[in-house]
């Protein structure tokens, strides 16, 4: 069974063993002598740990995520890896011929170059030629990790790529993350592929290939900003233009962890959670009266939240130049009340 892994070990008898099951990734060192590198993808993350009892002797088959027919999995913490999002919004993906105006887009993002040592040999060889671009994106590697999510209900959780990437919609709230994993940002470029499906076709049907581009490591000027890059054809002629979104996250130094807590949120089953009012139950910036008639961060508003059976209130502080706390949400005075006459 490939789904069955199985290890052999040997433990004190007289003593309980806590452990949890984790998906990593290893990657060899670069020098010799230098410790493997170990990037946790994925671990169990119950509040109590698996347990080997004393004079333990079940034959079980354990299913990773699930003890006590709870399922409770979380993506692993940054060691020294560290995690580079590009985000894709309205307009992130510009199509100038008129021909696909009515086509639907998928976009997919392909690690470039592999980081050096952590490729197979055939990477190393094609780091000395040129590189076949579809040799590129037809290789799947472990490392360097690009993963993507939609904010659509079949796409909202991160998964790796399908074969022509996920797909962009474009509506006012469309929104496209890709998260890719890595060592060395300066060594990585990504190549993003568009395709379109054009109307009448479902999503079975091979979409065309109709333009790629490229962000190199030398884009990244800070640890968060935007980026454009045209849109070429395959004979390199333009085609529209790509914006996105960026931000860079470093994991933080000298911060060592374990599995042996989860740090999860624990809520119980048959609890529905607190009623919280937002800065009481006020309302400052909308037109209507549909939340409430009382502006909001006021006695009045905290009054009246509890007063429609909220369990506790929310409200900001501000402090004032001179030292002195005030329940005020913005930096500056933006909030007016109409004075007596209108």
């Amino acid at each position: 069974d490939n789904d069955l892994w199985q290890l052999t070990t040997t433990l004190d008898e007289e003593e309980d063993h806590l452990f949890r099951y984790c998906v990593v990734i290893i990657l060899q060192p670069l020098c010799p002598g230098n410790p493997r590198r170990i990037i946790v993808r994925q671990w169990e993350t119950h509040l109590l740990p698996r347990k080997i009892g004393k004079n333990s002797n079940s034959s079980e088959t354990d299913t990773f995520g699930i003890i006590d027919n709870l399922h409770r999995i979380q993506r692993g913490w940054l060691t020294d890896e560290m995690v580079i999002q590009f985000k894709l919004t309205h307009g992130g993906v510009t199509i100038y011929k008129k021909k696909y105006s009515e086509h639907r887009l998928w976009a997919k993002m392909t690690p470039l170059v592999k980081e050096l040592g952590h490729g197979t040999d055939e990477d190393i060889n094609q780091a000395e030629e040129s590189i076949d671009i579809q040799d590129v994106r037809d290789r799947s590697g472990s490392w360097p990790i690009v993963e993507a999510a939609a904010l659509t209900e079949n796409d909202c959780d991160r998964k790796f790529q399908d074969q022509f990437g996920i797909e962009y919609k474009k509506t006012e709230d469309s929104f496209v993350i890709f998260e890719a994993q890595l060592l060395n940002p300066s060594s990585v470029a990504f190549l993003v592929d568009i395709y379109a499906r054009g109307p009448g076709t479902s999503d079975n049907d091979i979409p065309d290939h109709i333009g790629m581009c490229y962000i190199y490591p030398d884009n990244f000027k800070q640890t968060i900003g935007k980026l454009r890059t045209p849109i070429t054809s395959m004979k390199f002629q333009p085609m529209g233009k790509l914006t996105v979104d960026y931000l860079m996250i470093h994991s933080t130094p000298q911060l060592e962890m374990d599995f042996s807590l989860s740090y999860r949120n624990y809520w119980a089953d048959d609890w529905k959670g607190l009623d919280v009012g937002h800065r009481g139950l006020g309302n400052s910036y909308t037109k209507g009266h549909h939340c409430s008639s009382i502006k909001e961060n006021t006695i009045a508003s905290m009054r009246d939240a509890i007063q429609h059976g909220a369990d506790m209130v929310e409200f900001d502080v501000q402090v004032s130049k001179d030292l002195v706390p005030i329940v005020y949400h913005e930096f500056n005075l933006c909030v007016q009340t109409k004075a007596k006459k209108g």
